[in-house]
């Protein structure tokens, strides 16, 4: 093997580990902006989210939530 090829080799190995962490640094990233996105969200009053037993969220539908309000709203008024 002459130098070229192994220099050739060396430095596709290296981009390709490069371009490899790079990718998964930006997954990680989005996973953290989409969830501090949603914790500022919810902190703020604009979302509802729920917890189940496993520690997953779900956003709740506003209209059940504004049901709530209203049915609860009701029964204090009686």
């Amino acid at each position: 093997m002459n130098m070229y090829i192994h220099t050739a080799i060396a430095l596709g190995c290296m981009a390709g580990c490069f371009y490899l962490g790079k990718h998964l640094a930006v997954k990680d990233a989005f996973k953290d902006i989409v969830t501090a996105l949603l914790d500022k969200l919810e902190a703020d009053g604009f979302v509802y989210i729920i917890t189940d037993k496993d520690g997953d969220k779900e956003l709740v539908p506003v209209s059940s939530v504004v049901a709530k309000a209203l049915r609860y709203a009701n029964k204090k008024k009686a």
